[in-house]
């Protein structure tokens, strides 16, 4: 397994019909979505380990395989297109931690 902590890779944030460029940055304690703006940097909220419920693979426009599904405790979905997802899952994978652990 590919190790991302305290790395950044680019990706693509889609909310409905909104799709947004720029960073995924993972850290000790979670991730971050940095997304390139006309006014510079835009920050999402931290998406904490803790808060994952899991990571799902999804192809987008229902065909292509490019895409990953974080799903958070607050029964938020954020959907990244990303290089390399199964890698990436993997390693989101190992930092949750589980109920009951």
């Amino acid at each position: 397994m590919k190790d991302f902590l305290n790395k950044s890779i680019n990706a693509n944030y889609i909310e409905g019909m909104q799709t947004l460029t720029g960073k995924l940055a993972f850290m000790g304690d979670g991730a971050v979505f940095k997304a390139n703006s006309v006014n510079g940097v835009m920050n999402m909220p931290l998406i904490s380990y803790d808060d994952i419920i899991s990571v799902e693979l999804k192809n987008t426009l229902g065909i292509l395989p490019n895409a990953i599904v974080i799903k958070t405790k607050q029964k938020k979905d954020y959907c990244f297109v990303v290089s390399n997802r199964k890698d990436i899952a993997a390693f989101l994978n190992s930092r949750i931690i589980k109920e009951g652990e």
